[in-house]
């Protein structure tokens, strides 16, 4: 494609000339012509970087952060970027509802998605208030593992706080019951 080779010769012209928006339309189409993921990753984490370091775009960096987790849901440090952008901007909702569409693709529930949906409870339990979504969240987690104390006592503290006594009754009842089945 000759706007990304064109791109590849103007990128360098741009950044000496500090036209940063320019820059950023360059880096979009390279992304877009590309479907290799360590190149992928570069250039979207460099989009992000641009946005939030040199346009102070910190709405632009937070959705582009997002499509780098998208790129890389593993990646922890994405993770905190998101959560430190959430922090400034207020966007708990933003980063729940990112994690709840990963988590909706996701079929095996490895480390760095159960990391994901332990954030996520917190999100829901410590930011948005969102106590049905909370407890899902943590329901979830304890299904993966039923031993895990810490959602336990999350999940609990969560009930407890919100006056759900009903329902606690009923957590009470389920790890009973797995408890007697074992």
């Amino acid at each position: 494609d000759h706007r990304v080779e064109a791109g590849e010769v103007l990128e360098p012209i741009y950044a000496a000339r500090r036209d940063w928006k320019a820059l950023v339309r360059v880096l979009q189409l390279r992304l877009e012509a590309t479907d290799q993921p360590p190149r992928r990753l570069q250039l979207t984490r460099r989009i992000a970087r641009l946005h939030e370091e040199t346009l102070e775009d910190l709405d632009g960096a937070f959705t582009w952060y997002g499509r780098l987790f998208r790129e890389a849901p593993e990646d922890r440090s994405i993770r905190e970027q998101l959560g430190r952008l959430a922090n400034i901007l207020g966007a708990h909702q933003r980063m729940a509802d990112l994690f709840e569409g990963f988590l909706k693709e996701v079929f095996d529930e490895t480390p760095g998605s159960i990391e994901v949906l332990r954030t996520l409870a917190a999100i829901y339990d410590g930011r948005l208030g969102d106590v049905d979504r909370a407890k899902a969240s943590y329901l979830r987690l304890l299904k993966h593992d039923p031993g895990d104390q810490l959602a336990f006592q999350l999940l609990e503290s969560s009930l407890t706080r919100a006056g759900r006594f009903a329902d606690l009754d009923l957590v009470y009842r389920e790890v009973a019951d797995d408890t007697a089945d074992e």
